[in-house]
Order: structure tokens, then sequence, then C-alpha cells
């Protein structure tokens, strides 16, 4: 329906101003139009999400290998961090009144037509993710009831303080509480091919953790692959 009221639009707007400009400007107007459009409606975004306390730090930097690995997979996929940590939002209460706060943004950026996925990022705290990313999993009650994140792609990665530090307990949690949700579960992808990235913070940087980055990277890789099927 929306398609062929665009055509009529068009038609009848070329009728218009064909008497002023005359048919070939208009010709080429309207094809620049509806090139632009279709542009627009074949955008594709992946949305990673910091559930950190702490903004830019290790979670920030290996949903950032993530990315890079996206964008040498499928150039173009479209990524955005969001930054939990420089956004502020109450407690949700699951089943009762949602507060109206700055995550209503991030709820409405996820589940736009025009992204695809997310990649949700947490630190590991006793085995468990991040009060933020908890607050962020109990808020999506009115987004489930309508199925809004069906379908869509999800990418998780944890950071900890040790090699076996409860990475993949964490995975797990995320995982559980999101795949609920209809979404499509990217894992790590070859060789280790399991729940996710897994990077290990040495003094404030991942960069040292080579096999973790190698999670990180062939969790973009697969994300990419996804996206083209979804």
């Amino acid at each position: 329906m929306f398609e062929t009221q665009r055509r009529d639009f068009l038609k009848r707007s070329a009728l218009t101003i064909s008497g002023v400009l005359g048919t070939g400007v208009v010709a080429t107007t309207l094809t620049s139009v509806a090139t632009a459009q279709n542009a627009a409606a074949q955008k594709r975004k992946i949305i990673g999400i910091n559930t950190s306390h702490r903004a830019g730090k290790t979670c920030a930097e290996s949903l950032q290998i993530v990315f890079e690995a996206i964008h040498a997979a499928d150039a173009s996929l479209e990524t955005e961090l969001l930054e939990l940590a420089t956004m502020n939002f109450g407690i949700p209460v699951v089943g009762g009144e949602q507060p109206a706060d700055d995550l209503d943004g991030v709820l409405a950026k996820i589940t736009a037509t025009d992204c695809v996925g997310i990649v949700l990022a947490s630190p590991v705290y006793f085995g468990l993710p991040s009060a933020r990313c908890v607050a962020l999993i109990d808020r999506l009650q009115p987004v489930r009831r309508v199925w809004g994140l069906k379908n869509k792609i999800l990418g998780l990665v944890t950071v900890a303080a040790g090699r076996n530090g409860g990475q993949e307990t964490v995975l797990h949690a995320m995982s559980n509480a999101l795949v609920a949700q209809q979404m499509i579960l990217a894992v790590d992808g070859p060789p280790t091919s399991h729940w996710g990235g897994t990077l290990w913070n040495q003094n404030d940087t991942v960069a040292a953790d080579e096999p973790g980055s190698a999670t990180a990277k062939n969790l973009g890789t697969r994300i990419a692959e996804l996206a083209k099927m979804v």
C-alpha cells in the first residue's frame, strides 16, 4: 500500500512540475528522489550497547573490535555505539509502569526497522552482568509484548579481569533473557564457535588479549554473515 501511494505521489508531482521545469528536468529529479528513498529503505545498522559503568573503557574497546570485523565483512552495514554509563535512567519495575528516561531512546533505536541487530557488552561482576545491563533487559517487557526484537541478530561480549573470570556465566545470563525475545544468537564463529566474545582486561585494556580479541573478531564476522540473511 505504501509503495503504491509513493508512486501515485511522484506521478502527481511530475504532472505539476513538468509544466514549469520541463519533462527532462522532472525525470532527473524523480530518479534522484527514488534513488534516495531506496537507499534509505535499504540502510542496515548494528547497534552496540556498552552496559559497563565506565564509558569508553574495555567493554567499549571490545565492541570496537566487533565493529571493525563487521565493516571488514560487509562495508554496507552501519554501526553505532550507545554508552549506558552516560545516560540517566531509573530501575524498571517488571510488570509495572515504566519510567520515562534515557532508556526510551535506546529502545526506540534497537526496535527501529533499520536496526538488524545489537551487540550487548557487559563486564563481569561476581559472575553476573552489570546492573545497567540487567536494568536494560528488565526494561524490555513492553518490547516483548509486541515482539519488537523478533528476528534481530544478537551478539554478546563480556570482559573480566581474568582469563576464566566468569565471562561465559555472563554470556549465558544475557542470552537466556534475550533469546526469549525471539532474537537470533550470533556465536563467535570458527574455530571456537561458542556463545560470544570473551575478553580479558589486562591493565585497563584488552589489546594484549589475542585469543579474546579473536572471539570478538569472529563474532563480528558472524554477525555480518547473518545480516545478509535477515
